[in-house]
């Protein structure tokens, strides 16, 4: 049996255990007094190892190569130079990926300061600068609504005087057209298509005048009396001012402009036309252009203040809501889903970050350990592939172990972790210090079992160490420093959730969820929330049963 599973079946004792001592707490009668007995959590570092055994060996030398491809960006040792262990020997180039991986790092700071935000509540100050911010919003909001309507109540009175002004022009307009009808275009005669004239004055008359069906040869005096058509519903738009009846105003008006215009234009400019007619003929189509531009205008005016209106309405609508939103958040604190889902985030950012260390990792060569380049094949700019031997290096030290990680334990292996051996010849008070400097990727089957070969190096050589010795080996696969620490034997687990039982100075203690990380090997267990340093927790491994 290897010392790994021999640290498996220890943690399974100690679990039990505390399982057990829990259970005959809880099922103890109610006449019996209990004593807690607390220890108090700890800042402190920890250490998560894989215990494996394994043979001392003669050093052989070994070959490196990038996991991933790429182009060179430099090099860093040549043959036979003497290396250090973690030295970079050949690195290619990964600027894209540090931006990157910088600028994943700042959002892990970001996030965890929101997540952090979202803990702690809004401040007192917090609060009263949003309640700022959403009175500013709700007054700009009426102040634009204000003037929305006051700009759109202008453009409305001033197409209602332009329709007004434009009809009355029209108006004078055909009566000059038929004075000349009158003086020239009554009785049939060459040139003189005066059916044609009658009925564009006709047209016109209706749509401005509302005259009746045949009045294309009715005289001024009749015309005079007109008041109807869009001439009418001008002066009764200048008059109520209702928006509604202006723009029916502004649409009557162009339509009846239009139709002047056509009268005007088919008067046929004969002989007989005097040169003061004609003078006023002209005259009269430049007023009636000039007028159904402006009216056009007036009806474009409306159309680009309403949709004005709507989108700056919209945009302080909008912010009112933020900000209304804002408020009311801070002054109900954040809800356990919003902090569920800041933690996602959170802990997305990281993955990121994860994943761009591990791709620049895969851009560089360090040296496992202390040794000297005895083969360099990279050149500056040259194109890497993949697992192509780039340089060789062979160990300072003579000796190095072979053993084999189980494959439960293998992901967490990676070449360059440092490790603490101690051999069967000396005991387990003396240690030596070694480095992971190769996992086979094949399989190797030991007892029906997959197990992978792994080679570690001695970082320093030492007489005492002899081929065929028996290795105790203790890989550090990952350490945190300064977090909180507990002993394991003080957790409940319920419900795939974790508890402990917390001293709150009364006969008996609080029962609180807490959030584990990394689990050490020595029955160590990192807090990363629910425990703060000074807490003191009950341990169940020293548990008293008293009557």
């Amino acid at each position: 049996m290897n010392k790994s599973s021999k640290t498996i079946i220890i943690v399974i004792a100690i679990i039990a255990v505390v399982a057990i001592m829990a259970g005959f707490y809880f099922l103890l009668p109610t006449n019996k007094k209990s004593v807690y007995s607390f220890i108090e959590v700890k800042i402190g570092d920890i250490t998560q190892a894989v215990s494996v055994t394994g043979k001392v060996q003669s050093a052989q030398s070994f070959n490196l190569a990038f996991e991933g491809g790429g182009r060179v960006a430099k090099i860093n040792a040549q043959v036979n130079d003497q290396v250090k262990a973690g030295q970079i020997l050949v690195s290619l180039e990964n600027g894209t990926y540090a931006a990157q991986l910088e600028q994943a790092s700042a959002n892990v700071q970001a996030e965890q300061a929101n997540l952090q935000a979202l803990k702690n509540g809004a401040r007192p100050e917090d609060i009263a600068l949003s309640q700022a911010q959403y009175d500013n919003a709700q007054q700009s909001l009426q102040d634009v609504q204000n003037q929305a309507n006051t700009s759109l109540e202008s453009a409305y009175r001033t197409a209602a005087l332009a329709a007004q002004q434009a009809t009355t022009i029209a108006k004078n307009s055909i009566m000059v057209l038929t004075n000349i009808q009158f003086a020239h275009f009554l009785n049939p005669g060459p040139d003189r298509n005066v059916d044609l004239i009658a009925s564009a004055k006709q047209d016109a008359l209706v749509a401005l005048l509302g005259a009746p069906g045949d009045s294309g040869k009715w005289s001024n005096l009749l015309i005079t009396n007109l008041n109807g058509g869009a001439y009418g519903d001008a002066q009764a738009a200048a008059i109520s001012l209702a928006n509604d009846k202006i723009d029916q105003s502004l649409s009557e008006t162009i339509d009846a402009l239009q139709k002047v215009k056509t009268a005007l234009n088919i008067i046929p400019l004969t002989a007989d036309v005097t040169d003061a007619e004609k003078l006023s003929l002209a005259s009269e189509k430049g007023n009636i252009a000039g007028a159904l531009v402006d009216a056009t205008a007036k009806q474009q005016a409306i159309a680009v203040q309403k949709s004005g209106n709507v989108s700056s309405i919209a945009a302080a609508l909008t912010a009112y809501d933020n900000a209304k939103n804002a408020l009311a958040l801070k002054k109900s604190g954040a809800t356990a889903e919003q902090i569920t889902g800041q933690e996602a985030k959170l802990k997305a950012a990281q993955a990121n970050v994860d994943g761009l260390n591990a791709v620049l990792v895969k851009t560089v060569i360090r040296a496992p350990i202390d040794g000297v380049i005895t083969a360099q094949n990279a050149k500056i700019g040259e194109i890497m592939p993949p697992t192509v031997p780039v340089v060789s290096l062979i160990s300072l030290a003579n000796f190095e172990i072979q053993t084999y990680v189980s494959e439960a334990d293998i992901a967490k292996i990676k070449v360059g972790q440092p490790a603490i051996i101690s051999l069967d010849a000396y005991g387990n008070q003396t240690k030596f210090d070694a480095t992971v400097t190769a996992v086979d990727p094949a399989e190797t089957i030991a007892n029906g079992f997959p197990t992978y070969k792994t080679t570690l190096q001695f970082v320093k050589e030492d007489e005492r160490i002899k081929s065929g010795m028996t290795a105790n080996v203790g890989i550090s696969t990952a350490t945190k420093l300064n977090v909180v620490i507990i002993p394991v034997s003080a957790i409940i687990s319920k419900n795939n959730d974790k508890f402990v039982l917390v001293d709150t100075g009364q006969p008996s203690p609080d029962q609180r969820k807490i959030e584990t990380g990394l689990v050490g090997d020595n029955g160590q267990v990192e807090v990363i929330s629910g425990l703060g340093q000074g807490d003191r927790v009950v341990n169940f491994g020293q548990l008293n049963i008293n009557q």
